[in-house]
């Protein structure tokens, strides 16, 4: 009878023992999945990362472009490195607001993307217009009026934004509503140009928000001013049908203009360099030179073969060059009938309604270690027979 009640005491207290052990190890578990689940949502390195990780640069400096570079200011404490500069006509009312304020800035970014979104309902007024056989005062009349409609629309939920717009266009076009297709005309001097223009958007807006290299290709970037010392040079270059032994139309000759840097920056006369300087010196500016030719075809050899032009001319190029087609800029019924590799533009075999095409073309200087990486934009003008 003893024994029998020392066996049971004995499993009595094994039973107890490894309850005890099981309960530390559901409670251990807990805890560990609760402080894992802490560490998931509030863990300082997933909500800082924003902040601590490297400043955000962008591929192309938006303080190249001398647009952007009237409306804005290198800031280092802003979310993408910049922000308005108070003395712009354009941006400065948005220079009192917290650039460094991530909630702000994204929230300021999606209102902008949507601003781009809207945009393109442009591009197909345009080509509605073309099709029609409307004139190209008519259209640009027409794409400029609705340009401002939609930055006006943009600030519906927004008063107090819609009144900095305001004050803004009041500011630069002597217009609350913004400028007038006569004002654009004026400082253009042609309506195609004015019809270019307005597809443009503010660089200096989307460099704030994280968007400069995303809409690069839709700006229209001023380019330096010509050397009148260095003259012109005219264009001989024909088109070659790839295709064909027979030749195709000769390009019209135009001078060439070339591209300098821009007169603004100033020069260095270093006289003793300093030991840093003989080590390591800053790249220089690259020399390469652009121009673009105006071309002539004729639509009836397009129509059954297709024909290679070099529709630039390009010196000085310090680096290898890439060339590629803005589609956004270039017109609409010739953008799916071309193509480009390296300086060589192919037209395909088709049909090409008899008028003067444009074609945007961004050449991109990779520069090495001596000359500096550079693009720069062009308009080729083809003539179709």
């Amino acid at each position: 009878m003893n024994a029998l009640k020392k066996s049971t005491a004995v499993l009595l207290s094994a039973i107890i023992i490894i309850l005890n052990i099981y309960t530390a190890f559901a409670v251990a578990d807990d805890n560990a999945y609760n402080n894992n689940a802490l560490n998931i949502a509030y863990s300082p390195d997933a909500s800082e990362s924003s902040t601590t990780s490297a400043p955000f640069k962008y591929i192309h400096d938006p303080m190249e472009n001398p647009k952007a570079a009237e409306d804005i200011i290198v800031n280092p404490n802003a979310v993408y490195g910049y922000s308005p500069n108070p003395g712009s006509k354009r941006l400065g009312p948005y220079a009192q607001y917290d650039w460094s304020d991530p909630n702000f800035v994204a929230e300021m970014r999606q209102e902008r993307e949507a601003y781009h979104e809207s945009v393109k309902e442009l591009y197909q007024i345009k080509e509605t217009m073309e099709a029609e056989g409307r004139s190209v005062e008519e259209i640009a009349r027409a794409v400029s009026t609705r340009r401002n409609e939609i930055r006006m629309e943009s600030y519906k939920d927004d008063p107090e934004g819609l009144e900095k717009l305001k004050q803004s266009n009041l500011a630069t076009y002597g217009n609350e509503n913004g400028g007038t297709p006569e004002y654009f005309y004026q400082k253009y001097g042609s309506w195609e140009t004015v019809i270019e223009k307005s597809f443009s958007t503010n660089a200096g807006a989307d460099a704030c928000l994280g968007l400069y290299d995303k809409y690069y290709d839709t700006y229209f970037i001023p380019e330096p001013a010509i050397d009148p010392s260095e003259g012109t040079e005219p264009v001989t270059e024909t088109a070659e049908p790839s295709e064909s032994s027979e030749p195709t139309e000769p390009t019209e000759t135009e001078p060439a203009t070339e591209l300098t840097e821009p007169a603004t920056q100033p020069a260095t006369d270093i006289t003793e360099p300093t030991a840093a300087a003989v080590k390591k010196t800053s790249p220089k500016p690259n020399p390469i030179k652009v121009s673009a030719k105006k071309i002539m075809l004729k639509a009836k050899k397009l129509k059954s073969q297709k024909c290679k032009v070099k529709p630039l001319v390009i010196k000085n190029a310090k680096g290898s060059v890439k060339t590629s087609i803005i589609k956004s800029r270039t017109t609409a019924s010739i953008r799916k009938k071309i193509s480009i590799n390296k300086n060589v533009l192919t037209f395909k075999k088709g049909k090409y309604g008899k008028k003067t095409y444009k074609i945007a073309l961004k050449i991109y200087v990779k520069g090495n270690k001596s000359y500096k990486s550079k693009t720069i934009q062009k308009t080729v003008k083809v003539k179709v027979t």
